[in-house]
């Protein structure tokens, strides 16, 4: 197929007009209340080393069941306002809120599995702010001419990114039992050892044998 050239002599493709333009009369620019936003975030973290007594069981540390929202700052919070997360990452919604921005939240857990407690600590960190975040839908439709139409709209929000880690601690009963008769077999070893070092290495060596063994009467 041929195609279609134009007055200056370069080829003429079929295309939607007029062109994308953020400042021209056709666009609409709406923006949402994003700071009323809030983040639930949800956790689930596995300690499979920590679980020797059954491998196909391991110890493990879950919010999922959590069944409502705990705003922050509460004890124990697990939902942010969307204003907190971007103020953790140390920049602003009016900041991002023109191109978006890719933002990574991380959630820590310190826990005592021992007495079944853990702490979480939650921290966040702009990744992209540059180039941003948007996302582009079209909507198409034809009017009683039968002209067509496509209506294009670019969502510019936060981008969230979502991790979790965590430091369990878990007394061992059986390495406890094991550093206890080490330390008791130690303990036998350090007289051993005195004893040596009182017998030839001590200018009052020969007092100290003198005393050390006392002769006895028969009896």
């Amino acid at each position: 197929d041929k195609g279609t050239c134009g007055d200056d002599k370069r080829c003429v493709a079929v295309g939607w007009c007029p062109a994308e333009d953020p400042s021209g009369d056709a666009t609409e620019v709406h923006v949402v209340e994003a700071s009323k936003f809030k983040v639930w975030l949800k956790s689930k973290i596995y300690f499979s080393l920590l679980s020797t007594a059954d491998p196909s069981n391991p110890l493990d540390v879950s919010t999922m069941e959590e069944e409502k929202p705990v705003d922050y700052p509460q004890e124990n919070q697990n939902s942010f306002r969307l204003t907190d997360l971007l103020r953790f990452a140390n920049t602003k919604l009016e900041d991002v809120q023109e191109n978006g921005a890719l933002v990574m939240a991380s959630v820590f857990f310190k826990c005592d599995l021992d007495m079944n407690e853990c702490e979480p600590d939650v921290s966040a960190k702009l990744v992209d702010s540059e180039s941003g975040f948007n996302v582009v839908t079209n909507h198409y439709y034809t009017n009683d001419d039968g002209t067509e139409f496509r209506d294009t709209t670019r969502w510019f929000g936060v981008r969230m990114i979502a991790q979790t880690a965590a430091e369990g601690s878990k007394i061992s009963w059986g390495n406890l039992a094991l550093q206890i008769a080490s330390a008791v077999a130690l303990l036998g070893v350090t007289v051993v050892i005195a004893d040596l070092y009182m017998a030839f290495f001590t200018s009052e060596k020969l007092h100290y044998m003198t005393a050390k063994d006392k002769a006895t009467h028969e009896f």
